[in-house]
């Protein structure tokens, strides 16, 4: 593609720093805005141009003003569900409230394409059946919540503005630099603990079923999502892994044999939450090309290393 200008909201995160990167990869102008809280500095490639400056700063409409980005990649916000719940307000003002002044300059500066991270926290409890993104929405945190809100926010601006966007709803992202505190982070809490030899915490009875995709396909979607295309779309496997299975195969990975632990108090999250792919596989030709053993044996050889 022609070189143009990338904006990266918590581009120092997890997947934001493996998308700064690509980018760069693919000789792209990055600026990488991330306040540090949850992001590593130390994740990003060294052509990566760098600014220290939390989402909520009203500096921001400047920085990007002056920037101006052909693109936004906007991933900057709190992760976590549970907390979510502890601290609903922080969460509305990072995940939604921040996003306004964002999507004002975007307009301002005529940005080509707004490309939002969503969740499937969206959709809420699912009855059986993969979700798609035609399915009712009922999230049931204030994460999701927050989630669900901006999307509608930035469908509204599409219209009112005509400014371009993709909503990207992720399943569970696991893989190389994810924290343990993230959405999805039993996949990095399980293989740090495995390789201190420690039993694994299962909440509930680890018949939870959950989509885990890993980072570089997150990555490869992000990419995916430059090219003329709009609208709302799952990202995910379109297969489910059960904890009590993504519990055998990290143990297997790892070669741990300490049987697991089980938690049952205070347990919260959805029974199920597997999303259907198959409208943006056909919107762009993009698949998921790593399956789950692949996944968390790139993701332990990363944990052991560091």
């Amino acid at each position: 593609m022609k070189k143009s200008k990338f904006v990266v909201t918590g581009g120092a995160g997890f997947i934001g720093s493996h998308v700064a990167n690509k980018l760069i990869e693919m000789g792209q102008n990055v600026l990488v805005i991330d306040n540090l809280s949850a992001g590593n500095k130390n994740h990003l490639a060294k052509k990566v141009q760098f600014l220290r400056q939390d989402i909520n700063s009203k500096k921001i409409q400047n920085t990007i003003r002056k920037y101006k980005p052909n693109y936004i990649y906007h991933l900057a916000a709190y992760t976590n569900l549970e907390q979510s719940l502890l601290d609903p307000k922080n969460h509305l003002v990072t995940n939604f409230l921040s996003l306004v002044d964002l999507l004002e300059v975007a307009k301002d500066v005529k940005t080509k394409k707004f490309i939002f991270s969503s969740s499937a926290a969206v959709y809420g409890i699912q009855k059986g059946k993969l979700a798609k993104e035609t399915d009712k929405t009922e999230p049931t945190s204030p994460y999701g919540v927050s989630k669900l809100a901006a999307e509608k926010y930035i469908e509204y601006y599409s219209k009112k503005y005509k400014l371009p966007h993709v909503c990207l709803r992720y399943s569970n992202v696991y893989g190389p630099k994810q924290s343990g505190s993230a959405e999805g982070g039993v996949v990095a809490i399980f293989i740090t603990n495995a390789l201190k030899g420690k039993s694994l915490v299962i909440n509930g009875q680890g018949r939870q079923s959950r989509d885990f995709i890993y980072v570089d396909d997150i990555v490869d979607a992000n990419i995916a999502a430059i090219n003329s295309i709009s609208g709302t779309f799952n990202i995910s496997t379109g297969r489910g892994v059960s904890i009590k299975k993504l519990h055998d195969l990290v143990a297997g990975t790892l070669g741990l044999k300490k049987s697991p632990v089980y938690k049952t108090k205070n347990f919260i999250g959805e029974k199920k939450s597997i999303l259907d792919n198959s409208a943006f596989k056909t919107k762009t030709k993009w698949t998921p090309k790593t399956d789950i053993k692949s996944g968390l044996k790139k993701t332990s050889e990363y944990f052991k290393k560091i």
